[in-house]
């Protein structure tokens, strides 16, 4: 046999050898992986067993406060109008942000003026924070607590709404602006009793002065005092200047008075022109 051919013959046994061996070692390789895998999967079932048991263990904690699933809290607000107050506890931002549609900063909120029935909104709906106000207000009223809270109210696809209004394309959209002179002409008719003129600025400032016939209900109570807003009048609506007139008429939009008129320039323009001022 010649030289070359042996080096062939060589070579061919060398890499047969090398081919066994790496199969071999795969072999092994799967083989340890398959019975790692057995091992773990032995492992993650024994811990899921004994998870299990520790939380069958654990006593279940029960709520103190009842809980009103978001479905039925929205149906409550569509039906019980007057009859339902909605305190929201999260901080002032979060609630400027977003929140529920007519509810009540806990820091606004006034015990006597609420509703025979009370639902608390918090951001998950964790209740431990509330006992202390449940305590206090469930011997008078019936208190719930938002399953979920604000998180899962969203979730459910749900409407929230805003005070944080901003000077945009879409907010000025909603804004129904006309002079003081119009609303002028009109309060020295016989039609200024199918109407209502809103004052959103503070009391004190109300008492001193205002327009005729207007009625006070501060920007700040504007959202959860709503439904004292009469629907079957034209609503006018005004604050101390343009923007707080705009911050008005954009959130009564929101509130579903599509039709309210924000007076141009507020209080202060109103003033200015020389137009009639009521006093209290």
């Amino acid at each position: 046999m010649k030289k070359k051919d042996q080096n062939i013959i060589i070579i061919i046994i060398f890499i047969i050898i090398a081919l066994f061996i790496w199969m071999m070692t795969r072999y092994d390789l799967s083989k340890k992986q398959a019975l790692k895998s057995k091992e773990l999967a032995k492992q993650l079932k024994i811990d899921a067993q004994k998870n299990e048991a520790i939380q069958k263990a654990k006593p279940i904690k029960k709520s103190v406060i009842p809980i009103i699933t978001t479905t039925d809290l929205k149906q409550k607000i569509i039906t019980s109008k007057n009859e339902i107050t909605l305190i929201d506890t999260r901080p002032i931002k979060q609630f400027a942000i977003g929140h529920i549609k007519g509810s009540i900063p806990i820091d606004n909120f006034d015990s006597t003026r609420a509703s025979r029935e009370i639902v608390f909104i918090t951001a998950g709906g964790n209740e431990d924070p509330l006992l202390p106000q449940y305590n206090n207000l469930s011997h008078t009223k019936k208190v719930f607590n938002l399953s979920g809270g604000i998180n899962q109210w969203t979730e459910d696809g749900y409407p929230i709404i805003s005070t944080k209004i901003i000077q945009n394309f879409e907010n000025s959209s909603k804004v129904n602006f006309i002079e003081p002179r119009d609303l002028n002409n009109i309060n020295q008719t016989d039609e200024q009793q199918q109407n209502i003129i809103i004052d959103t600025r503070r009391i004190g400032n109300f008492d001193k002065e205002h327009i005729p016939n207007a009625i006070n209900i501060p920007f700040d109570e504007l959202e959860y005092r709503y439904q004292e807003i009469p629907i079957n009048k034209m609503v006018y609506v005004y604050g101390a200047d343009d923007s707080t007139s705009f911050n008005a008429g954009v959130l009564l939009y929101n509130l579903n008075f599509i039709s309210a008129h924000t007076i141009k320039g507020g209080f202060n323009a109103w003033k200015e022109y020389g137009y009639p001022i009521a006093t209290d």
